[in-house]
């Protein structure tokens, strides 16, 4: 099973599915903690890649799968491919045949669609605002050129992380001054709602 077509999808689609004991950990992992902003990282193209991933019809057709926080998710796509030395060219792997990234970024289902993975589950589901970046043209790179993937996404890794404080943040309390857990947080024009952390903490775009 890939891991990445394995998580709950908003959809319901292939819920019968077995879940694999990575899966469930990292849905733990997401339960026990309120993580507002992550990446996962993959091999094979050069992009930054963001929400949503699937449509409702789940089908290949290179439609734009626009969620509620587009425009922040093209923001912080845009903060790591400008600060890394090539993503930003929008310059396709060969394997990405005549597929363009204007600026080194793309919308998942407009490049294609996947059903189950990570980066919208962790949205969805956890208000995680998570992209994928694909970090070169090889799927499997040898271990003797990780010094050069670290030399070339240093700078954009610190960037992406710094992001999160450029957005609303703060504590829901009551009037006593007590942590409120698990409340709604909702900002106008914005259809997505938020949940605070255990501790009252809460993060949105």
């Amino acid at each position: 099973e890939d891991l990445n077509r394995n998580f709950p999808n908003q959809y319901n689609r292939e819920e019968q599915k077995v879940r694999e004991p990575e899966t469930e950990a990292v849905m733990k992992w997401m339960k026990e903690n309120n993580f507002v902003l992550s990446a996962n990282h993959h091999g094979g193209s050069l992009v930054a890649n963001y929400p949503f991933d699937d449509t409702v019809s789940g089908i290949a057709n290179h439609v734009y799968s626009q969620c509620p926080d587009d425009a922040f998710f093209k923001h912080v796509s845009r903060l790591y491919a400008d600060n890394h030395p090539s993503m930003h060219k929008g310059v396709a792997c060969i394997a990405d045949g005549t597929v363009q990234f204007p600026g080194g970024i793309t919308n998942g289902n407009k490049w294609y669609p996947v059903t189950g993975g990570m980066q919208d589950y962790n949205y969805v589901f956890h208000g995680c605002f998570e992209i994928t970046l694909e970090l070169g043209c090889a799927k499997y790179p040898a271990g003797q050129f990780l010094p050069d993937f670290w030399s070339d996404n240093r700078v954009s890794l610190l960037e992406y992380m710094d992001a999160v404080h450029h957005s609303l943040s703060g504590f829901v309390k009551t009037a006593a001054g007590e942590l409120v857990p698990d409340a709604e947080i909702h900002v106008k024009s914005n259809s997505k709602a938020v949940k605070s952390g255990q501790d009252g903490d809460y993060w949105d775009s």
